[in-house]
């Protein structure tokens, strides 16, 4: 689902980016579009994030600048100027749809699933238990996966445009989602469960090898305060913690 602006008038982008660009979108890759705008408008270097280059600004300083810009985890969130040696750089970065990905078939899941849908993200259940992980919980998500979930993340794959929230409070289905996705490195990731929890948590994923700030990284208790207490208001308080981190990201 969802559009892909190809490129921002006025400048233009040759066949060979147009026709890129349409496989990043495919293939849920990210890429950086950069377009030198002190030259003519064919001066456009794309660059996907696995180090893959059409074009050029006609500068190699330029370009290695960019080819840095454009590494997972350097990749800006919103299309903005730059300034490289004293050029004018406009450039704009690709991001893979939005994915919501829910472990966890449980009540709190079936309202997620539902505003996240109306928010337009791509959502996947995985829930190794058929009774919780169905089609008739769960109609309106784009993908249902009954498998472990550290084996469905591996098969999905994670990305910087992934938000994980994991939701069935059984730490044998919880926690090796949480390693395989913090592997992904997601724009978000968030547990179910009282502070007590998750200090339980805490001490099971240091056991299992994971860094402090890897740990730091999970939202958790998930979503945010709003004194939520049913399946409906706890989805939209974990729904607005996950806008939040997505303006700030976009901000940034």
């Amino acid at each position: 689902g969802g559009s892909i602006e190809i490129f921002v008038e006025p400048w233009r982008a040759d066949d060979a980016i147009k026709k890129a660009l349409l496989q990043i979108w495919t293939s849920r890759q990210s890429a950086l579009l950069a377009t030198r705008i002190d030259v003519q408008f064919d001066a456009q270097l794309l660059i996907t994030d696995d180090g893959n280059a059409i074009g050029s600004t006609g500068e190699a300083k330029i370009d290695a600048r960019l080819q840095r810009m454009a590494q997972p985890g350097n990749l800006p969130r919103r299309a903005r100027f730059e300034s490289i040696d004293g050029h004018d750089i406009f450039v704009q970065p690709f991001l893979p749809a939005p994915r919501f990905v829910i472990v966890g078939g449980v009540h709190i899941a079936q309202p997620l699933a539902t505003f996240a849908k109306e928010l337009d993200f791509e959502v996947i259940l995985i829930d190794p238990r058929t009774a919780f992980g169905n089609r008739q919980r769960f109609p309106q998500v784009d993908r249902i996966i009954n498998s472990w979930p550290d084996e469905a993340i591996k098969e999905i794959g994670i990305d910087q445009n992934t938000f994980v929230v994991l939701l069935s409070h059984d730490p044998n289905i919880d926690d090796p989602a949480i390693i395989a996705a913090l592997h992904g490195q997601p724009a978000y990731i968030g547990a179910l469960g009282s502070r007590k929890t998750h200090e339980k948590r805490v001490r099971r994923l240091r056991e299992a090898g994971l860094t402090d700030q890897q740990i730091a990284s999970i939202h958790a208790p998930i979503g945010l305060k709003i004194g939520a207490v049913s399946p409906a208001p706890i989805a939209a308080s974990i729904l607005a913690e996950i806008i939040s981190v997505q303006q700030d990201a976009r901000v940034g």
